[in-house]
């Protein structure tokens, strides 16, 4: 997986520092929602809606979109999962943040089929 320029930086102070903790946690709760959904076969209005719209011109009935999902990105979904614990017990380090954030960026984004810099226009607000 590709590394994003300032994946290496440290934080320019506490504030980007929380709101960096803010968004993972975030992401991760939106990550852990729709597993819970595919556990379920429940899924939130949101997540309908962009599980119905077709992927590169494919169409996939939601079930069988994010089931295939949750096998292709197994690994990286439970290290999500991990890291977020983690990060809520006790602060990950700067390097971890930035790369757990742009993992669940990543994730999200290639569940719902689109750029990384449009993900948020993506996911429910909150």
């Amino acid at each position: 997986m590709p590394n994003p320029p300032e994946i290496d930086r440290p934080f320019a102070g506490s504030d980007e520092r929380a709101a960096a903790h803010a968004e993972f946690v975030r992401l991760g709760e939106i990550v852990r929602q729709v597993l819970s959904a595919a556990d379920a076969a429940v899924f939130p209005a949101w997540l309908t809606g962009e599980l119905e719209k077709p992927t590169r011109g494919v169409e996939r009935p939601a079930v069988d979109r994010l089931n295939r999902y949750r096998v292709i990105f197994a690994e990286e979904l439970a290290t999500l999962t991990d890291a977020v614990n983690r990060e809520r017990q006790r602060p990950l380090d700067d390097f971890s943040l930035h790369a757990g954030l742009y993992l669940a960026e990543r994730l999200l984004a290639s569940l719902l089929g689109c750029p990384i810099g449009e993900l948020q226009e993506h996911l429910p607000s909150g």
